[in-house]
């Protein structure tokens, strides 16, 4: 081979490499070895999207429980938060024992009974354990008694009902004890466009989590609230995931109420987060009566801490110990005066 064949093939491959460099819109000063297609950017003028905003409203006024949002089950949550919508991040909040499995099970249980196709990975508790638990709750039979097999043959025929029900349900286990995003997107792929699936549960964050020495936690946490932020807009659907709280909530004195800054890695999961709600029970920090006197037993706060797109506040759920469950509670303005609603808030019959 002569200087002319060489100088030739050397023409050759740097005409090539200008191709893939305004291909691949790279810089000539960028590493050519990590060549990355360059997303494609698109733009539309404000016309193109008030047209397809006035469309979606008319879809929205035709149906709003068939809109893009998905129901909590509670009245007053919907009220506040407007329920879960597609491509949002939804973090609740708890110390440990407050009630964060219990809440996304009874709201679970809800969405089932409206059909809607529901997935769950929990990283704390086995597929048997969920069962127990959606039994429990579903039946109204104690999960001590169901554990222990001490049942009557009543309970027994009302365990089969139960479960041939929720069997006919969509709803979808996720099992893996180490998380990894590139088996997760597929698995999400799997279950949203063959399982129809459209809401994501997730308990809980922390472990999800690898311990790893030497490693910034709050980076971790910020790594993977990005992806489950990105799963949520790539996918369509609206993820909910559970989260630990530290515990200088329980050193404070006063009512002990949540607040942001309360998160483990409260920064990074209140800027990614798009809502963030906290499970407050002033009776299991030993509190009897609020500050109006009113007795905290069965009582549960909800407090909507962040609302992106709409306003923050507080209501009130029944909390039913024997079972682990979640309830709308019957109205009353007397008893929960510190709301400020009026008498009938959701014009509707008592929940």
């Amino acid at each position: 081979m002569d200087n002319k064949d060489i100088a030739e093939i050397l023409k050759k491959y740097e005409e090539l490499l200008d191709q893939l460099i305004r291909h691949f819109n790279i810089n000539d000063n960028e590493d050519k070895k990590s060549l990355r297609p360059a997303y494609k950017l698109n733009t539309s003028s404000f016309e193109d999207s008030r047209e397809k905003y006035l469309n979606l409203l008319d879809e929205r006024k035709k149906d709003l429980r068939k809109g893009i949002f998905i129901s909590s089950g509670f009245a007053q949550l919907d009220e506040l938060i407007g329920g879960f919508y597609e491509g949002e991040l939804t973090v609740i909040g708890g110390r440990p024992g407050i009630g964060k499995t219990s809440l996304i099970l009874s709201i679970i249980l809800s969405l089932l009974k409206n059909h809607v196709p529901v997935a769950l990975y929990s990283l704390e508790l086995t597929r048997e354990a969920l069962i127990d638990r959606l039994v429990s709750m579903k039946e109204k039979i104690p999960i001590t008694l169901l554990r222990a097999g001490k049942l009557t043959d009543k309970e027994y025929d009302k365990i089969e009902k139960g479960l041939l029900e929720l069997s006919k349900s969509n709803l979808h286990f996720i099992d893996g004890a180490i998380f990894s995003p590139e088996n997760f997107s597929d698995m999400l792929s799997y279950l949203v466009n063959e399982k129809g699936i459209r809401i994501l549960f997730i308990d809980y964050l922390q472990l999800m989590i690898p311990n790893r020495q030497r490693r910034n936690r709050e980076q971790e946490v910020s790594e993977l609230m990005k992806f489950l932020k990105s799963f949520a807009l790539e996918y369509k659907i609206p993820v909910i995931i559970t989260s630990q709280m530290n515990r200088y909530v329980e050193w404070r004195g006063g009512a002990k109420r949540p607040i942001l800054s309360d998160l483990r890695e409260s920064g990074t999961i209140e800027e990614i987060a798009d809502k963030v709600l906290f499970i407050y029970r002033a009776e299991a920090y030993g509190i009897p009566m609020d500050e109006e006197g009113n007795s905290t037993a069965s009582k549960a706060e909800l407090i909507v801490a962040k609302n992106r797109l709409g306003p923050a506040g507080d209501l009130i759920l029944f909390y039913n110990k024997n079972f682990g469950l979640f309830e709308n509670i019957n109205w009353d303005k007397k008893v929960f005066p510190s709301l400020k609603l009026p008498d009938n808030p959701f014009n509707e019959g008592p929940f």
